[in-house]
C-alpha cells in the first residue's frame, strides 16, 4: 500500500466525516493498524473513481450494508457520509426500502431505525435537509409567497447579487431578512421575470446549487435580458444562511443601463 492511496482515502473519508469521527486508521491503530490503512486505501480507491459520483456511490454503499445486515455501526457512518456528500434523507430512506425486495422487511426495516439515528445524530430530518430546504424556497418564490420564502431564511443571511448597486439597483450584499425584503422589493420595482427555470439542484455537504434560465423584462424600460445562472446556497440548522447569485452580471448591467425610460 502506498502513502498515496492511504493519503486519498483519509482525504475523502475527513471529507466525509465531521472533525472529531475516528477513521478506521485511528480506531485500528492498537490492534490492526495495517487494517486500518488497507481499509481507508480501498475507501480511496473506490470513492476516488471516476465514473460515479460520491454520492451516488454512498447511496449504494447504504443499500448494500442495509441488504447484508448485521453490521449497523458502519451502516449509520456512512447514511452520514451519504448525508454529506448531498444525498437527502428521503432518498436515504427509499435506498434503505429498496432493500426489503431483495433482502427482505426485517432487514429494511433494520436500516430504517439506523436511518432515523443517523438523522438524529447530524441534526436532519426529513424536511429541513439543505437540498429540501432550498426547492421550498424556490417554489415559495415561484409561487409569489414572500412571507414563506423569507421564513426559510436565516436569521444572518448573506445574499449577493454581483453587480455595482450604483448601477443596478438590486446588486452588492444583503444582509439579515430585512435587508433580503428590501432587495426583493427593489429587484422587483426594477425587473420583472418574464420566466425563471430552475433545473435540478445539486447538493454537496450543507451547499446546493440550483443552475437554471431565466429572463427580465425592465420596468418602464424598452430592454429585456435573458440568459442561465447558478445559485449557489448554503443552509444550516434547516434555514438558508447563504445564497450567491451567480449569472452574466456584466451583461444584465449592460441591457439595463442601456434601457431608457420615456419622458
Amino acid at each position: 500500500m502506498t502513502d498515496e492511496r492511504f493519503e486519498r482515502g483519509l482525504k475523502i473519508f475527513r471529507s466525509l466525516n465531521a472533525e472529531p469521527t475516528a477513521s478506521p486508521a485511528d480506531t485500528l491503530a492498537d490492534l490492526a493498524p495495517d487494517f486500518g490503512r488497507m481499509t481507508l486505501c480501498a475507501l480511496g480507491d473506490f470513492l476516488g473513481r471516476p465514473g460515479l459520483d460520491v454520492r451516488t456511490r454512498e447511496i449504494a454503499t447504504v443499500c448494500m450494508l442495509s441488504a447484508l445486515g448485521n453490521c449497523e455501526p458502519q451502516l449509520q457512518l456512512h447514511i452520514g457520509m451519504a448525508l454529506r456528500a448531498g444525498a437527502a434523507p428521503k432518498e436515504i430512506v427509499e435506498a434503505c426500502m429498496q432493500v426489503s425486495g431483495y433482502a427482505g422487511y426485517p432487514r429494511a426495516l433494520n436500516a430504517l431505525a439506523v436511518a432515523r439515528r443517523a438523522f438524529q445524530e447530524h441534526g436532519v430530518t426529513l424536511s429541513d435537509a439543505p437540498r429540501e430546504v432550498v426547492l421550498a424556497f424556490v417554489n415559495a418564490f415561484q409561487s409569489g409567497d414572500l412571507e414563506r420564502a423569507l421564513g426559510l431564511l436565516a436569521e444572518d443571511i448573506v445574499l449577493h447579487v454581483p453587480g455595482d448597486r450604483a448601477v443596478i439597483p438590486w446588486a452588492g450584499t444583503w444582509r439579515g431578512r430585512d435587508e433580503v425584503r428590501a432587495f426583493l422589493i427593489a429587484e422587483s420595482s426594477e425587473a420583472q421575470h418574464t420566466y425563471f427555470r430552475p433545473d435540478e439542484p445539486l447538493a454537496c455537504h450543507d451547499r446546493v446549487f440550483l443552475p437554471g434560465a431565466e429572463g427580465f423584462r425592465f420596468v418602464n424600460r424598452n430592454s429585456s435580458y435573458e440568459g442561465k445562472f447558478v445559485a449557489e446556497f448554503a443552509v444550516r440548522n434547516g434555514a438558508i444562511t447563504l445564497f450567491y447569485m451567480h449569472h452574466d452580471s456584466a451583461g444584465i448591467a449592460k441591457a439595463f443601463t442601456r434601457a431608457f425610460r420615456p419622458s
